[in-house]
């Protein structure tokens, strides 16, 4: 009986362990893949790899280089976080859209699209386009209706990702600005109050 007991919570243990590694996951997805296509390493150039109608899909971006910049950018749907994946289904990039990250390896990439962190399934289609980026440095910002940018002055009403360089005499810094705006208006706006009387303002 102690035999069985002990052989029943050893079961118990695994099967938590199990589901833990399944819960603490980057947003898994069955295995759908709709399309694939090659990613350019010359800096610049974007792909467009598939258009999406299942839920839970992904793409398959081949020939990724090591040390290049790539921004992965869903649009059309609903789903508005992007997981980027390794050769070994590995997570190692994921955000609102677009997604921008630095490859380690090179071979072959996945991504897919989803609703919210939660990793909600995206019943819509979405557009995939990977863009090879040039070699820079990204700001990342947010502001509720407008955002001015103090590398160029210039000001943005738009979410989006922006490139601007600087001379560096013997050639250019790039510059992106991945810029999300949440468009607050005074009907979507929550003042309350806290127990310091303090007011504090939020979106819903």
């Amino acid at each position: 009986m102690k035999n069985i007991t002990s052989l029943l919570t050893l079961t118990f243990m695994q099967l938590v362990l199990i589901c833990s590694n399944s819960l603490i996951a980057q947003c898994p997805f069955p295995v759908f893949n709709f399309g694939s296509g090659a990613v350019s390493s010359v800096s610049g150039t974007t792909v467009v790899l598939e258009t999406c109608i299942l839920p839970d899909e992904y793409c398959t971006a081949t020939n990724v280089q090591a040390g290049t910049n790539y921004a992965v950018n869903y649009s059309g749907g609903n789903g508005d976080f992007v997981v980027v994946y390794d050769n070994t289904f590995t997570p190692i990039a994921w955000g609102i859209s677009p997604v921008i990250f630095t490859a380690l390896s090179s071979g072959t990439f996945y991504s897919s699209c989803f609703i919210g962190t939660a990793c909600g399934s995206d019943f819509t289609c979405n557009q995939i386009a990977w863009t090879t980026m040039f070699p820079g440095t990204t700001v990342n910002a947010s502001a509720c209706s407008n955002y001015t940018w103090t590398l160029n002055n210039q000001t943005y009403t738009n979410s989006g990702l922006y490139l601007d360089s600087v001379s560096n005499g013997g050639g250019y810094d790039y510059y992106y600005l991945n810029l999300t705006i949440q468009n607050l208006s005074p009907a979507n706006i929550v003042v309350t109050s806290n127990p310091s009387n303090a007011l504090t303002v939020q979106s819903p």
